[in-house]
């Protein structure tokens, strides 16, 4: 009987010890899990930053394309008023004029 007992006894050791190994294991899974998630994110946000960026830049660029475009037309619309007619030109000037003027007065202090 007492080796019966014995045996219980041992077994029961034998079973914590697996069921104690088996919980160090799963906690090694899971914060080996936490850790790739968390660089999974951080790969994530650092790509999705660089892609905001690219759009940013490609975005300004636009801008500045747009502007100069706008710009060059402007200088042949003034080309072309000054070649043909003075009044024309005289309009246009004062007109530009009034409308900087508007906006300075418009402009918060």
């Amino acid at each position: 009987m007492s080796d019966v007992v014995q045996r219980l006894l041992q077994v029961e050791e034998e079973a914590k010890s697996i069921i104690e190994q088996a919980r160090q294991e799963a906690s090694s899974l899971v914060e080996d899990a936490r850790l790739e998630a968390r660089r999974t994110v951080d790969q994530s946000r650092l790509a999705a930053r660089a892609e905001a960026d690219e759009i940013v830049r490609a975005r300004e660029q636009e801008a500045r394309d747009e502007r100069q475009r706008a710009l060059d037309e402007a200088g042949r619309s003034a080309v072309s008023i000054e070649s043909t007619d003075p009044d024309r030109l005289k309009h246009a000037v004062d007109r530009v004029v009034q409308v900087i003027a508007r906006r300075e007065t418009d402009a918060p202090p």
